[in-house]
C-alpha cells in the first residue's frame, strides 16, 4: 500500500510540473523529431549510438524544451561505471565535486547496468526536470534544472575533444 501511495504522489508531483510520468517512452519520441545522431567511440571501440530529439527537430542549448537524448549501447557497463564516468565528465566540464555529489547519488539510485542493444533515454521536460527510461520503461527522475543543464551538457555543450559528437547531435554537422 505504501508503494502505491508513493507512486501516486510522484505521479501527481510530476503532473503538477507539466510532465505526467509515462511508463513507456515510445509515445514521447513519437511526438518528437530527430535533431541529429552520432556514434561515440573510445579509441577504436564503439561505445554507444546517440540520438537527440526535440519537438521541432532543431536544437538550441536549453532554449528548446522538451528534448530527449537516447543512448543505444554497444558494450556492457555497470550502473556504477556509468555514474563514475558521469562524475568524470562533470569534472571535465569544470564542476566541483561538492556541486554534483548529490546528483551522482540520485543517479546511482536510478540507473541500471546496460548490455549491448540496451537503450537509456534522458527526457528533459519543459520545466527542466530529467526523466530516465531504460529500454523504453520509466526508471526515475531528477527534478533539478541545474542537474539537467549540466548532465545534458556532457553531450550537447562540448567544445573539447568531444566537440564533433556535439555538432553531429545538435544538427550542426551531418
Amino acid at each position: 500500500m505504501n508503494k502505491l501511495i508513493y507512486s501516486l504522489c510522484i505521479t501527481v508531483a510530476l503532473a503538477s510540473h507539466g510532465f505526467a510520468q509515462q511508463e513507456d517512452s515510445t509515445d514521447l519520441l513519437a511526438e518528437m523529431n530527430l535533431v541529429g545522431n552520432a556514434d561515440f567511440r573510445f579509441l577504436f571501440w564503439k561505445i554507444y549510438e546517440a540520438e537527440l530529439y526535440s519537438t521541432n527537430g532543431e536544437y538550441e542549448y536549453f532554449e528548446n524544451l522538451p528534448l530527449a537524448l537516447r543512448l543505444i549501447y554497444t558494450r556492457s557497463f555497470t550502473a556504477e561505471h556509468i555514474v563514475k564516468e558521469t562524475g568524470n565528465q562533470f569534472d571535465i566540464l569544470g564542476l566541483s565535486e561538492d556541486s554534483y555529489a548529490g546528483w551522482l547519488q540520485e543517479l546511482g539510485e536510478i540507473l541500471v547496468a546496460v548490455e549491448p542493444g540496451d537503450a537509456l533515454l534522458l527526457y528533459v521536460d519543459t520545466e527542466s526536470a530529467s526523466h530516465f527510461y531504460f529500454n523504453n520503461e520509466y526508471i526515475g527522475s531528477i527534478e533539478n534544472s541545474e542537474f539537467s543543464r549540466h548532465f545534458s551538457a556532457i553531450w550537447l555543450a562540448r567544445d573539447d575533444r568531444y566537440a564533433d559528437l556535439t555538432r553531429r547531435l545538435t544538427g550542426e554537422e551531418a
